[in-house]
């Protein structure tokens, strides 16, 4: 029995992986040059946000990314900064 797959489907998601990597990619290059290469500089989302001109929920995903992974720290003020890692 034969399965037809529907490439489009599978075009879009992988081009939507691929799109949100490049993003989180340039998420966490963009928070390096704001942080001046330092560790535990402030800095805060939305001047990440502005200067790679991504929406809010784009730039929200590609934060919490980075936070989980232990790249980047918020603190309650709404500022992040760079980890030794």
């Amino acid at each position: 029995m034969a399965v037809a797959l529907n490439t489009y489907d599978l075009d879009a998601k992988l081009l939507r992986s691929v799109y949100e990597l490049d993003t989180k990619r340039d998420f966490l290059r963009s928070a390096y040059r704001l942080a001046g290469q330092r560790v535990r500089s402030g800095f805060s989302l939305e001047e990440v946000r502005a200067e790679l001109r991504l929406t809010e929920d784009a730039a929200e995903r590609a934060c919490d990314f980075w936070v989980r992974d232990g790249a980047l720290q918020y603190s309650p003020s709404g500022h992040l900064s760079l980890t030794y890692l």
